[in-house]
């Protein structure tokens, strides 16, 4: 069972990857997982606050997990059965 979720997650899934899109002023404000499409936001920062910016993003990135598009309760009751 687990080794089919882990196939699923690695086949139809495409990699994980952070994309920041949206600037303000040069300063990250939004990013996403290109796998399954989760937003990531940072609070406004001054300028020159670039990093700070992109790290409160990435930590956020780094710490979800993601989930193949359309798992919802129904999809993951077919598979467990399956």
């Amino acid at each position: 069972m687990q080794l089919r979720r882990k196939l699923w997650e690695t086949v139809f899934m495409t990699k994980r990857n952070l994309r920041i899109v949206k600037r303000v002023k040069n300063v990250p404000v939004i990013g996403i997982c290109e796998s399954c499409q989760v937003q990531f936001q940072a609070e406004h920062q001054p300028a020159g606050q670039q990093a700070r910016a992109q790290a409160v993003i990435q930590q956020q990135f780094n710490a979800h997990r993601c989930k193949p598009e359309g798992a919802g309760p129904a999809t993951i009751n077919i598979n467990k059965d399956s």
